[in-house]
């Protein structure tokens, strides 16, 4: 009998590793990336997108400057549940190291719900050092990408914008550079995840706030751990706004975020987002795994599914 107990309790193991196994594939086989170097920036880029989408077939690109991942002396990851060691920065990562930044930050759910995104990510190493060669022209460097990728330059436009920590200072003069790139020129949304750390960036968000666009106007989201330095600067961002102010409380999984917002008088939103739940739940990385998604809906007062749409 008790052979029998054992040996079912083996099939019952069996069974349930060949399902989780089935599972990871699928959800693996979800997207597909690709990276590559192109002239103007002395790194890698990195492209994602959903397996069932052809590249000719993607109309909207969302740019994401990631924050500070590795030591910039050992190339060790300052948090590798999120990045990986990357110790000779002149090699290209390898795949396993783009899956580890790609699903750390669930940044793969964007293009399984939404097929016809593609997210492009400039990888650097250690403090952003990388960043500001994007500074030197934008435009050259960003068209030589989407002619790498094999994109659509007729349909494809930039739609979203984001950056986490440190890349928030650079992703705030991209977007408010003069000359303005023509590719941010019609840009209507940016979200950035704890990442504004200095005035002066508080101030260039505050400049594209006050830009009047035509329509639909521009949408800025401000998402932050409670009490830390990016919470305070958004905090004083917000009171800047001289509008009424709207609040709604939504559920992300296992815990609820408190959205506050103001239209402003040019006519563009801005959202500062942060965690109702007390103690907080979400740290400086996993708040970006918990609402990226979130970020990507356009109807934010619901929980955000897995189902394939087009914004």
């Amino acid at each position: 009998m008790e052979k029998r107990k054992s040996f079912t309790r083996y099939m019952k193991t069996i069974f349930f590793i060949v399902i989780s196994v089935g599972l990871f594939q699928q959800s693996a086989a979800a997207y597909e990336f690709k990276a590559l170097s192109v002239p103007g920036y002395s790194k890698t880029w990195l492209m994602i997108k959903s397996e069932s989408a052809p590249i000719t077939s993607i109309t909207k690109i969302r740019l994401h400057l990631h924050g500070w991942t590795q030591d910039p002396v050992s190339g060790k990851p300052f948090n590798d549940l999120f990045d990986f060691s990357w110790r000779d920065a002149s090699i290209m990562p390898s795949d396993l190291d783009m899956k580890t930044l790609i699903e750390g930050y669930g940044m793969q759910r964007e293009v399984d719900a939404f097929i016809d995104t593609a997210i492009l990510v400039p990888i650097s190493r250690g403090h952003c050092d990388q960043y500001p060669e994007l500074m030197n022209d934008f435009d050259i460097t960003f068209s030589k990408v989407i002619s790498a990728f094999g994109f659509n330059s007729v349909f494809v436009r930039l739609d979203h914008v984001s950056a986490h920590s440190g890349g928030g200072e650079y992703l705030s003069r991209l977007i408010t550079s003069n000359p303005r790139s023509s590719f941010f020129q019609q840009l209507k949304k940016a979200t950035f995840y704890d990442a504004i750390y200095s005035e002066s960036a508080k101030k260039r968000l505050s400049q594209w706030l006050n830009e009047v666009v035509p329509s639909p106007s521009r949408s800025l989201e401000v998402i932050n751990v409670p009490n830390g330095s990016p919470s305070v600067f958004g905090a004083s961002l917000f009171d800047s706004v001289k509008a009424s102010e709207t609040k709604k409380t939504v559920a992300i999984d296992s815990t609820t975020v408190r959205c506050r917002e103001k239209i402003h008088q040019a006519g563009n939103s801005l959202q500062i987002i942060e965690e109702n739940h007390k103690p907080t739940l979400l740290d400086h990385w996993t708040l970006v795994k918990a609402l990226w998604l979130f970020t990507c809906n356009p109807d934010p007062k619901r929980t955000p599914s897995s189902k394939k749409n087009s914004r």
